[in-house]
């Protein structure tokens, strides 16, 4: 039997009513602000004359049928036929007039969970009515909540305050009844609730940490290793970037490596701390301290590898670039292996011969295009190094 394409029933209407205006994110918070325009007309697709109808009398049968028993059929639009056969009028439209009459089209299940969000978000609106649309923007963080953790967020927004923290860790903070930890996760949106009970002052001072005057976070773990054979105390130890900033580091000589692993390769060597780990992470290298170091820097030689000395450069103009060049990879040939990704654009700190080096690697000139640091020759590697500490 021919499918049917035209005639919509009540049930597949509350289908697409479903899917357009409840499951359609942007549409459902315009309902739920109130912005959403009304009437919202859904064309019916009656069958355009007899015959069509004729051919599908069933269809036709409970087409009409259904749109006459509807629970409100003043939403019905109906069509007089000039020329009646099967039936002296015809429904064309259902048109939903507000909220409401959708609500209703969309199901006790929507009902439901309308209910429950107006619930939820009026605990927090008790704090200031303003507070809705950020509550809408963040729906699907909203619906997760329970009715206690609302109770703790409506508290914060009374409790907190700017420069509350004075400079210490978002952690030491004292809030009665409720744990930092629950700040932390829910950041984004005490963030841009605060921001609208102060005026923007959140926002303004770049984020809830900012206007709370938290200290950061460590981020962006290194590995930092003592090589001088007279140095005393802890050895190896692992040290956040942003803490390095501030850090006084008394040796000379500081070696940059991209990966951890190859540090712990390195001999002793006087008056020398490596630092390692450090990939792509290396806004660090702006710390003033660095200024009056002899520094030299080792990578992978790949796209990636010379990309990151590219950006360490740029940072630091004066450093040494080791064992990245076309002569370790010679020497090394038989080691090299696949980049499983590449750099596509050629790096802008990079001296002519290691732009060479950068499109010999694209254009395969070695087969292969990764030399990792891992691979090189340990006798190589110390030769180099002592060759750099002796240039100073």
């Amino acid at each position: 039997m021919d499918k049917v394409s035209w005639g919509k029933l009540p049930a597949q209407v509350q289908q697409e009513l479903i899917k357009k205006e409840w499951h359609n994110r942007r549409v459902l918070k315009q309902h739920l602000l109130g912005q959403r325009e009304f009437p919202i007309q859904v064309t019916l697709h009656a069958p355009k004359n007899d015959m069509q109808a004729l051919s599908h009398l069933d269809h036709f049968k409970q087409f009409v049928h259904a749109w006459r028993n509807v629970s409100d059929t003043e939403q019905v639009v109906w069509r007089e036929k000039k020329k009646p056969c099967l039936t002296q009028s015809m429904p064309t439209h259902l048109c939903i007039d507000n909220f409401q009459q959708l609500l209703t089209w969309l199901g006790k299940q929507a009902e439901q969970q309308y209910q429950h969000w107006q619930q939820l978000m009026q605990i927090v609106l008790d704090v200031h009515i303003n507070l809705k649309p950020v509550l809408v923007q963040h729906l699907s963080v909203l619906q997760k909540y329970t009715v206690q953790d609302l109770q703790k967020l409506k508290n914060l927004l009374s409790c907190l305050h700017a420069n509350m923290a004075e400079n210490k860790y978002i952690r030491e903070l004292v809030i009665e009844g409720v744990d930092t930890k629950f700040i932390e996760n829910n950041q984004k949106i005490l963030a841009d609730l605060l921001d609208v009970l102060h005026h923007g002052a959140v926002s303004e001072q770049g984020g809830l940490l900012k206007w709370l005057n938290c200290l950061d976070l460590p981020k962006g773990w290194l590995l930092l290793r003592y090589l001088d054979p007279e140095h005393r105390g802890v050895e190896i130890l692992k040290i956040a970037s942003n803490t390095l900033m501030d850090l006084a580091i008394t040796a000379k000589n500081i070696l940059i490596i991209e990966n951890e692993q190859s540090c712990y390769a390195l001999p002793k060597l006087a008056d020398c701390v490596a630092i390692a780990g450090a990939g792509k992470n290396l806004t660090w290298l702006t710390a003033d301290w660095l200024n009056s170091k002899n520094i030299a820097y080792w990578g992978d030689i790949d796209s990636w590898g010379l990309s990151f000395l590219s950006d360490a450069r740029a940072h630091l103009p004066n450093l040494t670039a080791l064992m990245m060049n076309q002569n370790t990879v010679e020497l090394h040939h038989a080691a090299m292996v696949n980049e499983p990704s590449s750099v596509l654009k050629l790096p802008i700190a990079l001296t002519e011969a290691e732009q060479n080096l950068f499109y010999a690697l694209k254009n395969r000139d070695f087969e292969a295009n990764r030399l990792e640091q891992e691979r090189l020759n340990s006798d190589y590697i110390y030769a180099q190094i002592q060759a750099w500490l002796s240039q100073e």
